[in-house]
């Protein structure tokens, strides 16, 4: 599995993601302590262990902006499917602030810069797991890669909080069942 190569072409999600701000061209509102306490991007950041999954890696988001509440965690799969995976979350000062985010980092997850995800593949849409988060968007890479990789992405807003999930994975048409395992294990914490 091309995991470093792979791994950069999903930083376009987490850079999108804690890049884009509130949407206004100003700073998001700074939430109140009691929201922050209530809820923290490292309190999202799930235990995928369960899943067959081991997490590898857990930063604050290096791309957030000064202030801005971001994590991102990557996973890896050992066992047959072999899968990596990388869980972007931002929790974002009022619900607002979070649908402009949703909208921003839906739409760059859908026009990625050219050779993103190599060769000639691009995003396509696919439908989002239904009923998970208030808002909610699906790609999948439109061609497998050279070792026959396909990318699925799923972007969730709930309330204030948006969620990038992206697994790399062999080339399935359904996508893999851990989709829907990954988002409900983070979408469960939100209150």
């Amino acid at each position: 599995m091309r995991l470093p190569c792979t791994l950069v072409a999903l930083a376009v999600a987490a850079v999108s993601l804690a890049a884009c701000g509130d949407g206004k061209d100003r700073p998001a509102s700074t939430p109140t302590v009691t929201q922050r306490a209530a809820l923290t991007a490292t309190a999202l950041i799930p235990d995928l262990g369960a899943h067959g999954f081991t997490k590898t890696a857990e930063e604050r988001d290096p791309a957030a902006q000064p202030g801005q509440d971001a994590r991102r965690a990557l996973y890896e799969h050992a066992a047959a499917p072999k899968m990596s995976v990388r869980v972007d979350i931002v929790v974002l000062a009022d619900e607002a602030a979070a649908k402009a985010q949703f909208a921003s980092v839906s739409e760059a997850l859908k026009n990625p810069p050219p050779d993103l995800f190599g060769g000639t593949s691009t995003p396509r849409d696919t439908p989002p797991i239904a009923g998970l988060g208030t808002e909610s968007r699906s790609f999948v890479t439109s061609r497998p890669d050279a070792q026959s990789n396909v990318v699925w992405t799923d972007a969730y807003r709930s309330g204030r909080v948006v969620m990038i999930v992206q697994i790399l994975m062999p080339a399935t048409e359904q996508g893999p069942p851990q989709r829907t395992a990954i988002a409900q294990a983070v979408l469960s914490k939100i209150k």
